[in-house]
């Protein structure tokens, strides 16, 4: 209509004169994808408001069933293959008709404003233009010209005039190169890189020029996407990048509020995170930048064990190293061309293969002094940790974060806390109990709860149990058990001081499991000398509200020593699974357990035959789900004489 209206001729002259046919190929490619969405529904079609028509919505539905066009005569990787070639296309070319019909209705609002004195990006009504692209000549020329315009809409937060994508970004998927603005955006810490990426999204081919691969990754399926069926990964990718200049923007904000040179205390992993991202440099910030952006392009060793092992979904296993070029190469170009300095894609590569870094040290179960010091062993120094660390955040800013798993977090927390402070060594913990009041005879006794207590995650709480468990110390007639309900970041806690004895452990999960709690993960924690416990347990999030009166059966069942006796264990149901026992650290072994039945209550259950069969202190218990099946760890020491080999053949 606005090229036909002023001339008032017929679209087929319209047609004619398009200088791309793509455009109109684009366009008639949806119709028959509108054909295929229709030829799917049963309903009958309806006009919507403005003549929109809802069965023309393409739902995930669809967007999941373009196997379906080659019959069922096909091989399942032939129809996965396909499949992922129409999303391309309808990508391709829902970007193409987009492209044209925002260029073509803008085309009347391209007269603007430099944006400084004698610069050929001019500002109008409609954002951002270059006013001499239309005279570049060579692809580099031309690339230089986009990707300019790009980091001027970046730095000045102004948008770029819908026009130019038919202008200066016309069919940039077809010449676009690597050029050293590429690399100022990512430099750059004023503006969003997400924005920046957002309009380049706009633009077929053009992120795929760019960064190798980035075509067959945003048109391809991971677990995440399954499930939410709701977003590409290119828009999921964003989002990440959009999380990190969030932290980095609310950490400026915490760290410029802190009084005196005293930072404040992260008690989420939302806050660490920002609070940490505020102490990085910008090498740094770009470094996990284009870390986000490109994790899944260049193939790391972890990506060959993915693609050989034919039991996994072909999503699982096709869903990275979608450039196909090795990661000691694929950032080569990034210098030469880009002009990204060499520390920092040493950096990104460092990142990228250690992506899932954290993820395994907090799987592996407590936070033990062994993961510490793979952490330490891995990274080399406090600026890559905190990389590290500040990158796994914000990559799992949305998915998996801490709102769904509370308990891992925490371990991670904790894991990175314990690591920076072998860098940088944290002032005596027992300095803020004195400065809070308790007397040295009182300190003397928290201290004996370990290392692992006043290093890690369950600090703070000291002086919520600090004077109870001191009374517990100090006053032998004294044995009254404590529960509180606390908050650990986004998640409840119970935390319970008391009187040590064997089998506490299976005592307090066995009342959880009496009131149909399921636990994710407890820690146990032993003041040796005195006999006392300070013990912590987190609650699923998917369960029941804890019931108003769970804190005082708790400590009932702690009087009365419930939930270990012959009888109690007889009462308990058979344990159908795989269970393995092996030595976690040096004194220290670890039970696991792994099931595809229903698992309410296993906590409880091999808590319980581990105080009865084995006679062992347990010092945590972790519990966590995949792929329907579900696994159990509990962490114990062994009864002085019982060798492993006895024990495992107890098991």
């Amino acid at each position: 209509w606005t090229l036909a209206g002023k001339g008032f001729c017929h679209s087929h002259e319209i047609y004619r004169n398009l200088d791309d046919a793509r455009d109109l190929e684009a366009y008639y490619f949806l119709l028959r994808i509108r054909m295929f969405i229709h030829s799917r529904q049963r309903r009958a079609p309806r006009a919507g408001a403005g003549g929109n028509h809802p069965e023309d919505v393409l739902g995930f539905e669809d967007f999941d069933a373009f196997g379906e066009l080659l019959g069922p005569t096909v091989d399942e990787r032939a129809r996965f293959d396909f499949a992922n070639e129409v999303r391309r296309g309808v990508i391709s070319a829902r970007r193409r008709v987009a492209s044209y019909a925002k260029g073509v209705i803008e085309q009347e609002l391209k007269n603007g404003r430099e944006i400084r004195p004698h610069s050929p990006i001019v500002c109008g009504l409609g954002g951002l233009s270059h006013r001499t692209s239309y005279y570049c000549q060579t692809h580099h020329e031309r690339s230089r010209a986009a990707l300019a315009l790009v980091l001027a809409a970046q730095r000045y937060d102004l948008p770029i005039d819908a026009t130019e994508l038919q202008a200066t970004f016309r069919n940039a998927g077809d010449w676009l190169v690597r050029v050293p603005e590429l690399a100022e955006l990512f430099y750059e810490t004023r503006g969003s890189l997400a924005k920046s990426f957002a309009f380049l999204s706009q633009v077929d081919g053009a992120e795929d020029c760019l960064f190798p691969g980035y075509a067959r990754f945003e048109s391809s399926f991971d677990e995440r996407v399954h499930l939410e069926r709701r977003s590409l990964r290119s828009a999921l990718e964003r989002n990440k990048t959009a999380a990190l200049e969030g932290f980095v923007q609310e950490g400026q904000q915490r760290l410029a509020g802190a009084i005196a040179s005293e930072r404040p205390v992260a008690t989420t992993q939302h806050e660490l995170a920002a609070q940490e991202a505020a102490l990085l440099d910008a090498d740094q910030l770009a470094a996990i930048k284009l870390a986000l952006k490109t994790k899944r392009l260049p193939v790391t060793t972890q990506d060959e064990v993915a693609l050989g092992d034919p039991s996994r979904e072909f999503y699982d296993r096709f869903s990275t190293g979608l450039s196909g070029i090795p990661l000691s190469r694929y950032y080569r170009p990034f210098q030469t061309e880009a002009g990204f300095r060499p520390e920092t894609l040493e950096l990104v590569e460092f990142l990228i293969a250690n992506h899932r870094l954290f993820k395994q040290c907090a799987q592996a179960g407590l936070s033990a002094e062994r993961e510490v010091a793979k952490l330490i062993q891995v990274c080399g120094d406090e600026p890559k940790l905190r990389c590290l660390f500040v990158f796994a955040c914000a990559d799992r800013a949305e998915w998996n974060a801490e709102a769904t798993d509370p308990g891992r977090w925490m371990i991670t927390r904790e894991l990175y806390q314990k690591a920076i402070a072998w860098f940088k060594p944290a002032p005596d913990p027992a300095q803020s109990l004195r400065a809070a009041g308790f007397s040295p005879d009182q300190v003397t006794i928290l201290e004996d709860l370990g290392k692992d207590f006043f290093d890690g995650a369950y600090r703070p709480f000291a002086r919520r149990f600090g004077a109870h468990l001191a009374r517990l110390g100090e006053e032998e007639e004294f044995g009254e058990p404590r529960a509180i309900l606390l908050s650990a970041g986004v998640a409840p806690l119970v935390g319970v001081a008391a009187r040590d004895y064997p089998g506490l452990a299976a005592t307090i999960s066995g009342e959880f499991a009496r009131h149909g709690i399921e636990l994710r993960q407890a820690h146990f924690f032993s003041a040796a000398r005195y006999r006392l416990a300070l013990d912590f347990f987190h609650p699923a999030l998917d369960g029941p509200p804890l019931p108003s009166g769970l804190l005082k059966s708790i400590e009932d069942a702690i009087r009365q020593r419930l939930h270990i006796s012959a009888t109690d264990e007889a009462a308990l149901p058979g344990l159908k699974g795989k269970r393995t026992l092996e030595a976690w650290h040096p004194g220290l072994y670890r039970l696991q357990f792994e099931t595809g039945e229903d698992h309410k209550g296993l906590l409880y259950v091999l808590a319980c035959k581990v105080h009865r069969h084995l006679r062992a202190n347990i010092f945590g218990l972790t519990a966590h789900g995949a792929r329907g099946r579900a696994f159990i760890s509990v962490y114990h020491d062994l009864p002085e004489g019982m060798t492993l080999e006895e024990a495992t053949r107890i098991v």
